[in-house]
């Protein structure tokens, strides 16, 4: 037995709604705390001084990617 287009398309709908209502309960931008905005810098930080020549790559690759 199949579900006629109206039934599709209510379910669908309703998929889209909960999905819509549920999305910004995982947004971690929502309740980001300067704390830790300021920590992963730090760590960011320390990475590259620990080892340069990762970092000089990573950041020449993201350039690359910005530019196509």
């Amino acid at each position: 037995m199949t579900k006629s287009p109206q039934a599709e398309f209510s379910d669908a709908d309703a998929v889209a709604a909960a999905a819509a209502s549920n999305t910004l309960a995982m947004n971690p931008l929502v309740s980001l705390r300067s704390e830790d905005f300021f920590e992963a810098a730090r760590t960011v930080f320390r990475a590259t001084i620990r080892q340069p020549g990762i970092a000089a790559e990573q950041w020449w690759s993201f350039i690359g990617e910005l530019g196509k």
